[in-house]
C-alpha cells in the first residue's frame, strides 16, 4: 500500500534528511540508495529495505519497482524527493535501507579486497562493484576509506556493496594475521616486482588498493608477500586507482596461474 506525503517537513522526510554523513548512518544503522538499479540490487536482500520513496515524475521502471517492494512505499512530489536527495537531479526514486551487518573477519573469504585510505567515492564504488563482479568473496577498508554507504559511493558500486561483506576495521592487524594463515597479502607499488610476471600467488590471497595520492600505507607495504607494479610506458607514471584495481581484480581471477 502506497501512502501520500506532500511535505518536506514530515518527521519521516525530515529523519531521511538527516543521514547526510557516514556517523549520522551509523547512528540510525541507515543509508539511502537513490536510482532504480542499485534499488533493484538491495531488494534480493530480505529484509534490507525499509522503505521506498517515488517522486510524481518517476518513470516507468522506478515505478515497476515500487510495484515488486515488500517494504512501505511512500509517494511523493518531485520537491519533496529532491529534498531527501543528495543529487541535483534525482532519478525519481530511493530507498531507505539498513546498512548491512558487518562480517567477522573470517568472514571475508578467499579472496578479499582491501581498500586503503580511498578517498574518492566513486574510485571505493567502482572497485567493489568491479571486485563483487569478479568474485572476489568481501571487501577490507581502513577506517580512513570513504564510507562505502555514501551516496556517491553506492551509485558507483550500482549496488554491489550489498552483495559483498565489507569490513571496515583496522586492516593492519588483520593483514598481518592473514599472513600468518597463508594467503598471500599483494600490495600495489610504482617501484614493484612486474605484476604480470608474478609468482607463487596463493589460493587466498588479499588485493590491497592504496591512497590515490600516497598509495599503499608503509605498515602495510611491510606486511605484503608480493609487491607488484603494473607496467607502464610512455609518459604515463600512474593509473587511476578503480582501472588498475580493475586490472589486477580479473587478471588474478582468471589470468594464468603461475607457479
Amino acid at each position: 500500500m502506497t501512502e501520500r506525503i506532500t511535505s518536506a517537513r514530515n518527521p519521516r522526510v525530515l529523519a531521511l534528511k538527516q543521514l547526510k554523513t557516514r556517523a549520522d548512518r551509523l547512528q540510525a544503522n541507515i543509508c539511502l540508495i537513490e536510482g532504480e538499479k542499485p534499488i533493484r540490487e538491495a531488494m534480493a536482500i530480505p529484509g534490507l529495505l525499509k522503505s521506498l520513496w517515488l517522486s510524481d515524475g518517476a518513470g516507468t521502471k522506478e515505478r515497476a519497482v515500487c510495484d515488486r517492494a515488500e517494504c512501505p512505499v511512500y509517494s511523493v512530489p518531485d520537491s519533496v524527493l529532491m529534498a531527501i536527495s543528495s543529487r541535483r537531479t534525482p532519478q525519481g526514486i530511493l530507498a531507505e535501507a539498513a546498512l548491512p551487518q558487518p562480517p567477522q573477519e573470517n568472514g571475508l573469504g578467499e579472496r578479499i579486497i582491501a581498500l586503503d585510505r580511498v578517498q574518492d567515492p566513486g574510485n571505493t564504488g567502482t572497485i567493489l562493484r568491479t571486485a563483487a563482479a569478479a568474485g572476489f568473496t568481501g571487501a577490507l577498508l581502513s577506517e580512513e576509506t570513504v564510507d562505502p554507504y555514501s551516496p556517491k559511493a553506492l551509485q558507483a558500486s550500482a549496488g554491489s556493496v550489498f552483495n559483498l561483506p565489507v569490513l571496515v576495521a583496522d586492516i593492519a592487524d588483520i593483514l598481518g594475521r592473514l599472513g600468518k594463515q597463508g594467503y598471500s597479502i599483494i600490495t600495489t607499488e610504482l617501484n614493484g616486482d612486474p605484476f604480470f610476471n608474478r609468482r607463487n600467488i596463493a589460493e587466498r590471497f588479499t588485493l590491497v588498493i592504496g591512497n590515490e595520492g600516497n598509495g599503499v600505507s608503509a605498515p602495510l607495504i611491510n606486511i605484503a608477500t608480493h609487491r607488484l607494479a603494473l607496467p607502464m610506458t610512455g609518459r604515463v607514471d600512474s593509473l587511476n586507482a578503480a582501472v588498475a584495481a580493475g586490472i589486477m581484480i580479473y587478471d588474478l581471477c582468471f589470468g594464468k596461474t603461475r607457479s
